[in-house]
């Protein structure tokens, strides 16, 4: 009953994303979202894509990170690499959270401990985009400085706090572990970040010419990802670019360039990523039938 309703909960997310696609399509010139695809340069998509790299590469270091909090097992740079990549397949044809744990089927490790490592990942994740937008905040709006100074500093903090916050359920080891990659974590994370941004940079940039500084982008795209992390649609479908469509005309970005940028590059972030990681499953499932065929 439960898995029924996961599923039906999915196809409700990817309705109501393409019901929210549809009514922003209704608002814009389709037209113009293509039009600019089609003008970015060979130059610019080749940026594009190196950057995807670099953050894919970036998130597989915080796979590993959260790894070694499993103080008595060492994971190979190649099961690191491939439970990643089939986390990203799961992470976006079984979204709302769900499919990144079936990863932990994929390792040869305490499943226990291997969910705590996915815990981890999945807190980093959402704690990147609220720090950024938090402390954008500040320099945005003149009301409640106090309360989102406040909410800033905590949000900052956060991390370090973790072991503490969650004392009662995890060992010594593990304690000591986490603090001794967070440093990495946080790091890394920022770094992710920045290359986020740097890829809606890169692309307004090419659309728009030499208008608006890395910094604006940066303060205002930390907003747009805040919808990441809102579960109501299909991997944030629908409710990023409504935003993007909303706020980015605000320091100059058309629209239709607000709404195509979101899409090219929730394309290159999550569904090119994940398309290695489907193949991993279904050549595992093939192998499987093959082996109970013979059998």
């Amino acid at each position: 009953m439960k898995l029924l309703f996961k599923k039906y909960q999915t196809y409700g997310k990817i309705c109501l994303s393409v019901i929210i696609l549809g009514i922003i399509f209704s608002k814009i010139e389709a037209q113009a979202v293509v039009k600019m695809v089609y003008q970015l340069t060979l130059f610019t998509f080749i940026l594009l894509i190196l950057i995807t790299i670099l953050k894919f590469f970036s998130q597989a270091y915080l796979w590993s990170c959260c790894l070694k909090i499993n103080c008595n097992h060492q994971f190979s740079l190649k099961s690191i690499l491939k439970t990643h990549l089939v986390g990203l397949a799961l992470r976006f044809f079984l979204p709302g959270g769900y499919g990144t744990f079936g990863k932990a089927f994929y390792l040869d490790q305490d499943k226990k401990q291997t969910i705590i490592s996915i815990f981890l990942e999945k807190f980093f994740g959402v704690w990147v985009i609220i720090f950024f937008a938090l402390w954008s905040f500040l320099f945005t709006i003149s009301r409640y400085l106090f309360l989102i100074r406040f909410l800033a500093i905590f949000v900052s903090i956060l991390p370090f706090l973790l072991p503490l916050i969650f004392a009662k359920i995890s060992t010594f080891s593990q304690r000591t572990a986490y603090y001794k990659v967070l440093i990495k974590i946080i790091i890394t994370q920022i770094i992710y970040e920045l290359l986020t941004f740097y890829q809606y940079y890169i692309l307004f940039q090419a659309i728009l010419g030499n208008l608006i500084s890395f910094g604006k982008i940066a303060q205002t795209i930390s907003f747009v990802l805040v919808a990441n992390t809102i579960p109501i649609t299909y991997s944030g479908l629908g409710i990023r670019e409504t935003v993007s469509m909303y706020i980015l005309p605000k320091v100059g970005i058309p629209a239709e360039a607000a709404v195509g940028a979101s899409l090219l590059i929730f394309f290159l972030n999550s569904i090119v990523p994940a398309l290695p990681g489907v193949m991993m499953i279904w050549g595992k499932a093939l192998n499987k039938k093959k082996e109970q065929g013979s059998k």
